[in-house]
């Protein structure tokens, strides 16, 4: 089976209510490695949990498109002409792709947005004893954005920890 397969068997399982740990044994069982078996599973967002958590998850699209409609125009207003346009398209494509994983409940997009958010964190700092309160209403808007993208995270995938799949005692564990 290749990768793809792998994975839609693991969201059939999972919808269909079988144990994550026993899907997990019947992966290793098959040879796949244990941590390549953990992420897959533990990256897949429960429908329950999705479900759950529908005002969270919309909440966080929502805020990703007006960052994106934002950055667009940022980037519309900085340029002229035809490269005002290339401008505002080419700052709004990583808010954008962000939401469109938002909105399909993907790891990766939870992940790059907590990433990307901690990398710009450093700048707003290096800019701080300027205390310009539009730089501390950023800092506190990012800090905020990044607590509440992680607290969703939590929510839909518990399953992993920070940038893998939860494991203790040197076994991988599952909340089922």
């Amino acid at each position: 089976m290749n990768t793809k397969e792998i994975k839609r068997k693991i969201e059939q399982q999972i919808c269909s209510g079988v144990s994550k740990t026993v899907i997990f044994e019947q992966l290793t069982a098959a040879g796949i490695p244990e941590r390549k078996a953990a992420f897959w599973i533990a990256s897949y967002a429960k429908p329950e949990l999705i479900r759950a958590n529908q005002f969270h998850v919309r909440s966080v699209f929502s805020i990703n498109v007006i960052i994106a409609v934002l950055a667009f125009l940022a980037g519309f207003s900085v340029a002229s002409g035809i490269s005002a346009l290339f401008a505002g398209v080419l700052l709004a494509i990583i808010p954008a792709l962000l939401s469109m994983g938002f909105y399909k409940n993907l790891l990766g997009s939870y992940q790059a947005f907590i990433i990307l958010t901690i990398v710009g964190l450093p700048r707003l700092f290096e800019r701080m004893h300027e205390l310009q309160g539009t730089l501390i209403f950023a800092l506190l808007l990012n800090v905020a954005l990044l607590g509440y993208i992680c607290f969703v995270r939590i929510r839909i995938f518990p399953d992993m920890h920070w940038f893998g799949p939860r494991k203790k005692n040197g076994h991988y564990i599952f909340t089922d």
